[in-house]
């Protein structure tokens, strides 16, 4: 029998249950084992469709995840019968109304529901409703949240698996004020609102994070970190100019889904986000031949960038640190850019060698330049996250290559010159 709070997936591989003891010569199927239901289940539980150990006064799934336990909300039997009826027209509607029920008594008993800045006494503006933020996420149409595939797993499944989740109901809300807050820059309330909520997701984050990580929580942690990593990078807007300790930093933030994608790969086949991660997975082994090239200007930079870099114009040979990067940079200069290119450039970024980065942080200049050339393309990617922060970086990064003694980096720096608007020194 499954221990209490461990959910087993419908394709049960004993070659990817954490348990070492199914592994080795078990055969590649085995049915589920038999389990009793949960009749007296908490709501919480009953919501998110897992069992209940019905120990009161917190069963062990709330206390886990640090959310109030709350029998009083399970539904009479006479309720149940009722719920029960012929009439099945309105199901998604109800389980709709019942999920934000649940997240608006989440955010009440949080003391966060109807005025979160209201422990800033400095802010004079009436702080905005918490449920003003989800009718935002949830019926805002337009390209705004990544890519379309990620849009659309984003305001289809998120609202139900904030659930016992207050990370990613702290990110959708501080997304959605974040927006608001682009938007309506002269209402402060948006943007206080913002950092209030990332906040308390990062803090939540890194505790369930370090906590469990399988298929229970993995769908839920991959949009919240989704969720990060878009902000970590809109945030570079109001980033302090003059603060250039640790430049970078997004950079590391924005790698984090790559890597908590690669932990929790055995569960991704069943995973909501599965199409989210085959539209990044799609292009990630895939490297540019330069041996096919014409006269395009994709083709003849890529070839001097190649050869300023010493990469190896086999693409079977990777030894150098600025390969890869440089041919995932070559495949996005040769394609289309649209929103549906989105994922390609955050795996982009996902991807970075560790040597790569640590040459970022040196302040290596021929790195450098790769990664201005990536913030160039991406800032025609029209989303009120990406624009500013693109050019902004693009700028920060031609400021600085622009004063290298290398005469043939200051050359190739017309394209990104041109998309942030620095004017380049004359030679």
């Amino acid at each position: 029998m499954d221990q209490p709070g461990m959910l087993t997936w419908v394709n049960e591989d004993p070659e990817i249950l954490p348990n070492p003891q199914n592994r080795g010569s078990s055969p590649s199927y085995r049915p589920r084992a038999a389990h009793t239901k949960s009749r007296k289940g908490c709501h919480n539980c009953k919501l998110r469709r897992i069992k209940c150990d019905e120990s009161r006064p917190h069963c062990l799934q709330c206390g886990e995840r640090r959310v109030q336990c709350d029998f009083a909300k399970v539904p009479t039997s006479s309720q149940a019968t009722s719920s029960t009826s012929p009439d099945h027209t309105n199901e998604p509607a109800k389980s709709q109304a019942s999920t934000r029920e649940w997240i608006e008594s989440y955010l009440d008993q949080m003391h966060i529901p109807k005025n979160p800045c209201s422990q800033l006494k400095s802010l004079v503006a009436n702080p905005c409703n918490s449920v003003e933020l989800l009718n935002h996420f949830f019926e805002t149409t337009g390209p705004w949240i990544g890519s379309p595939a990620c849009q659309k797993t984003m305001q289809q499944h998120c609202l139900q698996l904030s659930i016992g989740a207050p990370y990613l109901l702290h990110a959708v809300l501080a997304f959605s004020a974040s927006h608001l807050n682009f938007l309506l820059p002269h209402e402060r309330r948006y943007g206080v609102t913002a950092t209030f909520h990332y906040d308390l997701s990062l803090a939540s984050y890194s505790s369930e994070i370090t906590t469990r990580l399988d298929a229970t929580n993995g769908d839920s942690l991959l949009g919240a970190c989704h969720l990060h990593t878009m902000l970590a990078f809109r945030n570079l807007q109001s980033a302090d100019d003059t603060e250039e300790e640790k430049p970078f930093t997004w950079l590391r933030t924005m790698q984090g889904t790559a890597i908590l994608r690669s932990n929790l790969c055995p569960y991704l086949e069943a995973s909501v986000w599965h199409s989210v991660a085959v539209e990044s997975r799609s292009w990630e082994e895939a490297f540019c031949n330069h041996l096919d090239s014409d006269n395009s200007w994709a083709s003849l930079t890529s070839w001097t960038l190649h050869r300023l870099c010493g990469a190896d114009l086999d693409p079977m040979l990777r030894e150098n640190p600025y390969e890869k990067p440089l041919s995932r940079l070559c495949l996005l200069m040769r394609c289309e850019i649209g929103q549906d290119k989105i994922g390609m450039f955050m795996s982009f970024i996902g991807r970075l060698p560790p040597l790569f980065v640590q040459l970022l942080d040196r302040n290596d200049s021929k790195a450098m330049l790769i990664l201005c050339y990536w913030c160039a393309l991406l800032s025609q990617i029209d989303q009120w996250w990406i624009v500013s922060s693109a050019v902004g970086e693009c700028l920060r990064l031609c400021k600085f290559l622009d004063e290298t003694p290398d005469q043939r980096i200051r050359d190739l720096l017309g394209f990104p010159a041109s998309r942030c608007g620095y004017v380049l020194r004359e030679s």
